[in-house]
C-alpha cells in the first residue's frame, strides 16, 4: 500500500495557524519576561525571535500554497495558479531550514548561559552549534538554488541530519542537570523541561511519511500538503521547546500559587530560575556565601532548623559580559 502524504486544506491551516499562533505566544511571554521582569535579554532570545520571523513566514508561504491549489489534484489547477503555488513552496521550503535552525541555536546558547563554565560542555556546545549553523547553511543554500541531485535521497538527508541535531540539542544538557545537586523530584523536572526538544524528534519522525511520498509522487499538489503540515509544526514545537524553560519568573510573577504548586518538591524547596541572567547551578558540592539558620525550641523538646539560602557564590566566566547575578532565594526545611 502506497504512502499517502494528502491532507485536506481545512486540517492544514487549522495546523499552521495554531501551531504558529502558540508560537508566537511562548515568543511574546518570553521576551516580556526577558525585558520587563527579569531585565536579563541575551542573544538567545535575539535568535528566537528571528526563528519566530522565520517560521511566520513560512507559515504564510504554506497558506499561500493552500490557496493556489495545495491539496487539490493538479490537474484542477490552472497553469498561473500552479506556478504561483511553484514560487510560494520555494520560498517556504528556504524559510523553513533557516527557523529551526535558528531555534536550536538558540536552545545551545541558552544553555551555554547556564553550564557554560563548565569546560567540556562549553567545548560541546560550540561543536554542535557550528553543525547546526553549517547545516542550516548548506541546506538553505541547496533549497535556494536547486540542483540536479534527485530530490528523494536529498531531502531523506536532509531530514535525517535535522533529526539527529534535534537528539543532540535535546540530550545536551541532560548529563549536567542530572549531577546538579537538588532533589530528584526537581531534577527530574527540570530534565522533563529542558528535554522538551524531544517531541521535535517525534514530529519529524511522523513528517518522513510526508517527505517520502512527495518526492515520488506524481501529483505533488496532493501529497505535499502532509509535508508542509508537520513542517509547520516542528518549527512552531522547536520554539515553544526553546522558550519554556525560560517562563518561570513570569508564572510567578503573575500565578504564584500555580507555581508553587507545580515546582515546589516535597521539602519545600523550589526550582531554580531560568528566566533571567542564568545564573548557574553547580555541579558537585554546592558552596554557601551567606545564609540564615534559626532554632525553634518547642514545647516537646522538639528542633527545628530553618536554612534559608539566599546566595549561592558566582565563579566568573569567560562567557558572560554582564555582570554576574545572584542564585534565587531558595527555602528548605529541614527535620
Amino acid at each position: 500500500m502506497a504512502i499517502s502524504g494528502h491532507a485536506s486544506q481545512a486540517a492544514t491551516l487549522a495546523v499552521i495557524f495554531t501551531s504558529s499562533a502558540l508560537a508566537i505566544i511562548a515568543v511574546v511571554l518570553r521576551l516580556w519576561t526577558r525585558l520587563l521582569i527579569v531585565r536579563q535579554p541575551g542573544w538567545d532570545d535575539l535568535l528566537v525571535t528571528l526563528s519566530l520571523f522565520f517560521t511566520v513566514i513560512f507559515t504564510v508561504c504554506v497558506f499561500f500554497e493552500v490557496y493556489y491549489g495545495l491539496g487539490t489534484h493538479i490537474e484542477t489547477i490552472s497553469k498561473h495558479d500552479l506556478t504561483q503555488l511553484c514560487l510560494w513552496l520555494w520560498i517556504s521550503v528556504w524559510n523553513y531550514y533557516i527557523g529551526p535552525g535558528l531555534a536550536k541555536l538558540s536552545i545551545v546558547v541558552q544553555c551555554m548561559r547556564i553550564f557554560g563554565h563548565i569546560k567540556w560542555f562549553r567545548t560541546a556546545s560550540y561543536i554542535l552549534a557550528a553543525i547546526i549553523t553549517a547545516f542550516t547553511i548548506f541546506s538553505t543554500f541547496i533549497s535556494i538554488f536547486p540542483s540536479c541531485i534527485d530530490r528523494l535521497p536529498l531531502w531523506l538527508f536532509n531530514s535525517a541530519f535535522t533529526m539527529l541535531t534535534d537528539i543532540a540539542v535535546t540530550v545536551l544538557p541532560l548529563p549536567v542537570l542530572k549531577s546538579l545537586q537538588l532533589p530528584a523530584r526537581q531534577r527530574y523536572i527540570l530534565m522533563g523541561v529542558f528535554g522538551l526538544g524531544g517531541v521535535i524528534c517525534i514530529v519529524s519522525i511522523v513528517r518522513l511519511s510526508g517527505i517520502y511520498a512527495t518526492s515520488v509522487a506524481k501529483d505533488v499538489s496532493w501529497e505535499n500538503s502532509q509535508a508542509a503540515l508537520y513542517s509547520n509544526l516542528e518549527a512552531a514545537v522547536g520554539i515553544i521547546a526553546s522558550c519554556v524553560p525560560t517562563l518561570r519568573a513570569f508564572v510567578k510573577t503573575y500565578f504564584p500559587k500555580l507555581f508553587t504548586s507545580a515546582s515546589a518538591g516535597s521539602d519545600g524547596t523550589e526550582l531554580s530560575d531560568f528566566s533571567g541572567g542564568y545564573d548557574r547551578m553547580k555541579a558537585g558540592p554546592v558552596r554557601i556565601m551567606a545564609g540564615e539558620l534559626e532554632t525553634e525550641q518547642r514545647a516537646d523538646s522538639t528542633s527545628k532548623r530553618k536554612v534559608m539560602i539566599e546566595h549561592r557564590e558566582r565563579e566568573p566566566t569567560r562567557m558572560h559580559e554582564s555582570t554576574e547575578e545572584l542564585v534565587p532565594v531558595v527555602t528548605r526545611e529541614l527535620a
